[in-house]
This record gives C-alpha cells, sequence and structure tokens, in this order.
C-alpha cells in the first residue's frame, strides 16, 4: 500500500492503522520512509492523538523523536484539543511526562477554554496536577463559564479531591476566584455538602463573604449544609492571635492578624460583613455560632476598635443631627398645629373637615414656624436620598428593616403635615385629618430617636428589653384577641349605663385593655354616680343663682349577669393572663441579661454596618475627596501605612488599645 495516501474523515492510512493497533515496528518504518501524513488538516486527528488516546508511550515517543508532528495540533472541531489535553483528562502521568518534556503548552485551550489542568483536576490525577505546576500551568485560568481548575476538582465525582486542594494551596491558589455567576470554590464545596472541603478552603482563608449573583455569600451555604464549619471557623480565628515571648511578663506581645475577618473584596463590602452575613442567617442552631464568632477574643477585639473609630462620628452626625431633626419637627408641629391654628370643636364631627387659620408674618412665632418648615425641608431631601441609596443597596432586605420603614413613615407624615400653599402666606387651610397626622409624626421621630439610641453597646441591651417585652405582649394579644373581643361586646351589652360602654365600641375594646392592668374601678362600673344640680334660690346679692349639687346612685339594668362576666374577667385576665405575661416577661428580661454580652456584640454589628453603609452609598463617589478621605479614615481606618494586624502589650498598662478584661481573654 501507499504510506503516504490520507484518507481524510475515514482514517485509513498506513500510519493510523499501525498506531491504532499499537505496532511501533511498523510506525517506525513508515517515520523512516517519511509516511507520517495523519492530521496535515485543521482539527484532524493525528497520530499522536491517538497514542494520547491509548496511552501508547512508546510510540508517541517515536512520534516525537521524528520531529513530523505537530505536538500542540488541535483535534476535532467541536473539542479542539491538543494531546497533552487528551492525556490529562485520562490520567496518563508518563504521557503527559513525556508530551511536557517534548515542549507541549500546559495552557493550550480547548473549545471551552479548558486547559489541561482543567481536566486533570476533573480526574482528580495529583501527579499530573504537581506536573502540569512544574511547569507553569496557569494555576488560576478560567474557561468559557469563568471556572478555575480549582472548581474542576470540587465538582469532581472521583476520589481524592481533598488531596488535589492541597496541591493547589501549596502553589498559592486564589480560592477566591468566581466563576461568571459570582460562585467561588467555598459556594461548591458547601453545595455538594463536602464538609472536609469546607473545612480545608476555610482554614486557608476563603473569602466567607463572597456572593453569588444572587447575592447569596458563602457562609450562607456553608452554614446551612455544612454547619460544622462553624468550629473550622473558630480555628481559623484562633489561628489568627500568635503570642510572642509568652514567658516573658515584660516583654510579651500580642499580634492579631484581623485580615482572617475582613472581606478580600472589602472595597465592596464593609470590614464587618462577616458578622452581618451571620445575622442575616436564618435557621439552625444560629444563637450559638453567633456566640461562637461575636463572643471569640479576635472579634470582640475588632469590633472594640472599630466601636473606637466610629462612635464620636455617631454620636454627632447620627444622634446629634436625629435630635435637632426631632426638636425642629416638634417645633414645627406644636406652632402650627397648637399655637398658630388651633383645632376646631366641631372637627370630633368629621376627619375631613378644614378650617382657614390667619396669621402675622411679623408674629415671633409664624416666622420661627416657618424657620423650623424650611430646615424640616432641608433634613427631609437629605432622607429621602439617604432612603433611597440605602434602598438600591439593600434590595428587598430593605423592607425587612423597621427602621428604614420608619424613616419613610416620617418623611410620608412630613408631608402630609408640610404646607399646602405658599408657607409666607398670611393664611393657609388645614384639616382635620393633618392633626392626627402630626400626632403620629412627633411620636414617630422620638421613639426613631430610641432606636438610635440602642444602637450604643452600652444602651442597647434596655432597647432590646423594650422591644422584647413588646414582642411578648403582641404574642399574647393575638392568642387572646377573641377573648378579648368577648369581653368588650359582652361588656357593651350589659353594663350600658357606664360611660365606656355607652359610646361608640371602639372604646369598649379600650376600656377593657385599661380593665387588663386592674384598674376595674368597680364602684364606678356597678354603681356609677349621676349628677344633678338642685337651684336653691338667688344669691343673696341678686347678682345670680345658688344650688346644690346632688348625686345619686344608678343601679345597673343587667346587675346579677354582668356581675359574672367581670368575675370572671378579673379571674381569667386580670389574675391568670396578666401574670403569666407578666412572668414571661420577666424571663424574657432574665435571659436577656445572661445574653447581655452577646446582645451588646449584636448591637456594634449592627451600628458599624450601619455607619459603614455610607461608603458603599452610590452617593459616596460624588462626595468631595476631602470628605470621601475623612470618611474611610474614620470608617476603615485607612491611613498611609494600614494594616489589619495590631499588637498589644497585655502587661503594660500604658497600652490602651483593649480593656483589661479583653487582654486577659487574648492571654488565654
Amino acid at each position: 500500500g501507499n504510506g503516504d495516501i490520507h484518507l481524510g474523515s475515514e482514517m485509513s492510512s498506513l500510519m493510523y492503522t499501525a498506531v491504532r493497533s499499537n505496532q511501533p515496528d511498523i510506525v517506525q518504518y513508515l517515520l523512516d520512509h517519511k509516511s507520517n501524513r495523519m492530521g496535515m488538516n485543521k482539527f484532524t486527528e493525528t497520530a499522536l492523538h491517538l497514542c494520547a488516546e491509548h496511552n501508547y508511550c512508546l510510540i508517541a515517543s517515536l512520534l516525537l523523536a521524528s520531529g513530523t508532528v505537530f505536538i500542540d495540533a488541535l483535534r476535532g472541531e467541536n473539542m479542539q484539543e491538543t494531546a497533552l489535553h487528551i492525556a490529562a483528562k485520562n490520567g496518563y502521568l508518563k504521557m503527559v511526562d513525556m508530551l511536557l518534556k517534548a515542549g507541549a503548552d500546559p495552557n493550550a485551550p480547548n473549545s471551552k477554554k479548558e486547559t489541561p489542568l482543567h481536566l486533570a483536576g476533573k480526574v482528580l490525577s495529583r501527579s499530573i496536577i504537581r506536573l502540569l505546576i512544574r511547569k507553569e500551568a496557569c494555576i488560576d485560568a478560567r474557561d468559557i463559564d469563568g471556572r478555575p481548575p480549582l472548581h474542576c476538582i470540587i465538582n469532581s465525582e472521583h476520589q481524592g479531591a481533598t488531596d488535589c486542594i492541597r496541591v493547589l494551596i501549596e502553589n498559592n491558589v486564589n480560592l477566591n476566584s468566581a466563576d461568571n455567576n459570582g460562585v467561588t470554590a467555598l459556594h461548591l464545596a458547601a453545595l455538594n455538602r463536602k464538609a472536609s472541603q469546607v473545612n480545608l478552603l476555610i482554614a486557608h482563608g476563603a473569602d466567607l463573604c463572597s456572593k453569588n449573583k444572587n447575592g447569596k455569600p458563602a457562609l450562607h451555604f456553608a452554614l446551612k449544609y455544612t454547619p460544622g464549619c462553624i468550629n473550622a471557623i473558630q480555628e481559623r480565628m484562633d489561628a489568627a492571635i500568635h503570642m510572642e515571648n509568652p514567658e516573658s511578663d515584660i516583654s510579651c506581645k500580642i499580634k492579631m492578624d484581623f485580615k482572617t475577618l475582613v472581606p478580600a473584596s472589602n472595597s465592596l463590602q464593609g470590614e464587618v460583613s462577616l458578622f452581618t452575613e451571620l445575622l442575616n442567617i436564618q435557621g439552625g442552631d444560629i444563637h450559638r455560632n453567633l456566640a461562637k464568632i461575636l463572643l471569640h477574643p479576635l472579634a470582640e477585639a475588632f469590633l472594640h476598635i472599630k466601636w473606637n473609630q466610629i462612635k464620636w462620628l455617631y454620636y454627632i452626625f447620627i444622634l446629634f443631627s436625629h435630635f435637632i431633626y426631632s426638636v425642629t419637627y416638634s417645633l414645627y408641629a406644636i406652632l402650627v398645629y397648637k399655637s398658630l391654628c388651633a383645632p376646631k370643636d366641631n372637627w370630633k364631627e368629621g376627619f375631613f373637615l378644614s378650617h382657614e387659620c390667619s396669621f402675622d408674618n411679623s408674629n415671633p412665632r409664624v416666622q420661627l414656624a416657618i424657620t423650623s418648615w424650611i430646615f424640616l425641608v432641608i433634613f427631609n431631601i437629605l432622607y429621602i436620598l439617604k432612603e433611597t441609596t440605602k434602598c438600591i443597596h439593600l434590595g428587598y432586605r430593605y423592607l425587612r428593616e423597621y427602621e428604614s420603614l420608619l424613616n419613610v413613615f416620617i418623611i410620608i407624615i412630613f408631608l402630609l403635615i408640610s404646607f399646602h400653599s405658599d408657607p409666607f402666606s398670611e393664611t393657609i387651610v388645614l384639616s382635620a385629618w393633618q392633626y392626627h397626622a402630626a400626632g403620629f409624626g412627633v411620636f414617630s421621630t422620638w421613639l426613631f430617636l430610641m432606636f438610635l439610641i440602642g444602637k450604643v453597646p452600652r444602651f442597647g441591651k434596655y432597647v432590646e428589653m423594650f422591644k422584647t417585652v413588646s414582642e411578648t405582649f403582641l404574642d399574647f394579644l393575638i392568642a387572646y384577641v377573641f377573648l378579648f373581643v368577648a369581653f368588650a361586646l359582652t361588656f357593651y351589652l350589659l353594663i350600658p349605663s357606664h360611660v365606656a360602654f355607652n359610646g361608640s365600641l371602639p372604646a369598649a375594646f379600650v376600656k377593657v385593655l385599661v380593665m387588663m392592668l386592674g384598674e376595674i374601678e368597680y364602684d364606678d362600673l356597678y354603681y356609677p354616680e349621676k349628677h344633678r344640680i338642685k337651684m336653691t334660690g338667688p344669691t343673696t346679692n341678686k347678682s345670680g343663682w345658688e344650688g346644690l349639687i346632688e348625686s345619686e346612685v344608678e343601679a345597673q339594668t343587667f346587675l346579677f349577669t354582668a356581675h359574672i362576666f367581670v368575675t370572671i374577667f378579673i379571674v381569667l385576665v386580670s389574675i391568670i393572663i396578666m401574670n403569666l405575661l407578666f412572668g414571661l416577661a420577666v424571663t424574657d428580661i432574665q435571659e436577656l441579661y445572661k445574653t447581655a454580652k452577646l446582645h451588646q456584640r449584636i448591637q456594634q454589628v449592627q451600628l458599624i454596618s450601619y455607619m459603614e453603609s455610607v461608603i458603599l452609598s452610590p452617593l459616596f463617589q460624588y462626595f468631595p475627596d476631602f470628605l470621601k478621605m475623612f470618611l474611610r479614615k474614620v470608617l476603615q481606618g485607612v491611613t498611609g501605612n494600614y494594616k489589619y494586624v495590631k499588637v498589644i502589650e497585655p502587661n503594660n498598662f500604658q497600652d490602651k488599645l483593649l480593656p483589661a478584661s479583653l487582654k486577659k481573654r487574648l492571654w488565654k
């Protein structure tokens, strides 16, 4: 036969047959007679491809020695793979070594942009992975979907993935490299429920806060599918605390590496993102996980330093500014709706009644009201900008924050009670409903200020008590609401002579709520007095008339039945339910005291995150450069030689970076 004939797609040349049959002698003969014409066309299979496919190392060595083969030729228009790709995906170590020594490109991409390292990772061939890396294979090369070789190893179904990951870690692989969907190696390992891989990645610094395109951090999946990883996080934090000269009391130093707590992409996330993501995770043993992380000495030291950085900024720009806003809001409401335009008596008859109010602009109170209004307009414009950027930043999570909703409510109320005509006019028209809105607005501004004070760690536990008891009371109210309805309607029918049960039905519900607290007023309830004036005659100087006020006890219409239901109310509600409520409230408070330290840390995290949201806001890029630098310096400690490593001297009383109690915990 003619060894120079190439039969194209049928691959029927003599060389093809000889290689396919693993006949090295025939191959050598054909090479000597220059008959290797396989794969001369683009994307066709060469003899070297066949050798790599079947691990024919001897024939491959003959082909490579002849110099007649193109070592990086691509096979198949769909796959476009080199012989090195084929050998790597089949796990043929000797073949891979031979091809690399002959000059094969270790970073050649196939049609999916996969390198031989990607394919070696899929079959978990640790030896081939080491060999490719030694030959300068790109350890972080990305395929068409943006996945590096590390992702291929984690997704592999074979045994030995953890050892292969260690090989990449030893060669400084980027553990936080994300694919086109924002998925990192830690995301994959957690989703695949591979606890050993998750722990290994965490131990070597994988970013717990990295988010995929759906906004889910790796920590979310790690705790959900491999809850034991919380211990790996603790060990990682333990490893970040180093003690120098522990045997010496004088020169002993403790070095804290906070990089283990800060997101790798810290320019896009706050420095306390690890803790905020932990707070956002629901389900599981979340309370215990929070305690393990937030009460760790490293975390406490980090939060203490961060709080000292930002506390005065919070006091001045948040607390004090909202205090001024609340005072201005209240001043405006009182001046306009109480002093200058007092409500009319006939407004009891309708919600939408209105009246015209006139006043002199030269009146100091009018000028003060207009000035207050101008300041409120400026304040609310700033609030609207802040809440808009916050909503864009948080997305759907914005609706889960009661403080954000309260802020929106305050803004809406101001728009309702603001001047709806020229504020400089001497005549304005106000409606009855605006007075109701003014009351809600004033209450909401001061309530929000209480929540802001609750963010300060020192006072947070007291506000937390208030919220806890309020939630307990609300749960009770929902659980027994129909019992309260039953008593309210019953008293409304059976005690018609009492003023509270002789008017509108809502007043009866309010009266029952008051009676729950023990203010039953038995005499007034059952034996109400009816007063009348009896005129006795003109006064001595004839300037008027004299009279006596006589009281008469009015008997209840349904005295016996009403007595029965009031007795039942006293036993069921005033004694049993209310004592049960007080008991649970006390229990909640006692439990809160037990976890006070944890709640204090939670308040610190929420406050620091709240402050850091300023530099994460889309508006931040429009701030003046000096203001940007100031805020970054205060909120993130950015200086010329900024480091996340802090060193303290536990036995040096002049070292005030951390309190003595925290130094003691770090020492232990």
